[in-house]
């Protein structure tokens, strides 16, 4: 027996969707996280979630940093890359600190507060991509 959407009783409302993660990540909003149990730099931090098909933790309002609700420090998406010595996050956009340490380019956050980092420092990491409307 063939079904087809049009032989459904109830089709889903117009404009419905359902927001999927893959296995072992955790949906909140439109987006899907996945959190590190190993410890590493940030840049190696970075490469994880890029061959996950997702970036580090960008933090864009204080509702972003309150629903991951963090114990340990953990890297974000956070760095700094160009010669003005501005923060930039992964997506592009500006974080206005000044007078960052030379030696921390990196950032990291615990709790609610965004740290500067060494970038070889080895931390715990938390990777983001959007999650799919199926």
């Amino acid at each position: 027996m063939i079904i087809n959407d049009t032989s459904l009783p109830f089709p889903p409302p117009e404009g419905s969707s359902c927001k999927l993660c893959p296995k072992d990540w955790l949906l909140h909003g439109n987006k899907c996280y996945w959190f590190s149990t190993a410890i590493k730099s940030w840049e190696w931090s970075c490469d994880d979630c890029l061959m996950k098909r997702a970036q580090l933790l960008v933090i864009h309002d204080r509702e972003e940093m309150v629903k991951n609700v963090l114990y340990s420090t953990v890297w974000i998406g956070l760095n700094i890359t160009s010669p003005e010595r501005m923060w930039t996050w992964q997506d592009g956009s500006p974080l206005p600190i000044s007078d960052p340490e030379k030696e921390n380019n990196c950032g990291s956050v615990k709790k609610n507060k965004i740290l500067s980092e060494i970038c070889q420092t080895e931390l715990k990491w938390i990777c983001q991509k959007a999650a799919v409307l199926v």
